[in-house]
């Protein structure tokens, strides 16, 4: 058995509000910054080296794709301010069963998120959820809840 002694660590700086792409999950050992069913990045683009599977996005760009239900991905981001934020996920999926949800330090902000099936996994859709967030540093988690959710990127806005 490999033994990992990376230090879970931002790939990216995230702050909040703000942009965080799919792709520019933390870097560290599986089972800190990432879990993934299989030790392959099944598009091998942009972070070969990780057994997160990212591939290209029709409109350029990256995107996770071929997710399977209980793969998660982390992201060390910092909120400016507390407050209450729309999340908007830019998601595709080409079945009925693709489901996601936000987690903040071990705590569900959005609960099961159903994606619906857009036809393609390169049919991109906005789905929207309110949530509160705490000003400091914090380990996002994306969590896939149903098999086959493309996640290209989360748009955090603050509500006013």
């Amino acid at each position: 058995m490999e033994i990992c002694e990376l230090k879970q660590r931002p790939f990216k700086a995230h702050v909040l509000p703000g942009i965080v792409e799919a792709e520019d999950y933390d870097t560290g050992c599986p089972g800190d910054a990432y879990h993934d069913r299989d030790d392959v990045n099944q598009g091998r683009l942009y972070r070969p080296d990780q057994a997160v599977d990212v591939g290209e996005r029709s409109a350029g760009g990256y995107t996770l794709g071929w997710t399977r239900a209980g793969e998660w991905t982390a992201y060390t981001v910092v909120v400016e301010k507390s407050g209450t934020y729309r999340v908007s996920l830019h998601v595709a999926s080409g079945l009925d069963s693709a489901a996601m949800r936000l987690e903040s330090d071990g705590t569900d902000l959005t609960g099961r998120i159903d994606i619906p099936n857009t036809k393609g996994f390169q049919n991109w859709v906005v789905v929207e959820r309110t949530i509160k967030l705490e000003a400091r540093e914090q380990v996002l988690k994306v969590i896939i809840d149903g098999d086959y959710v493309n996640l290209d990127k989360m748009v955090f806005e603050a509500v006013e």
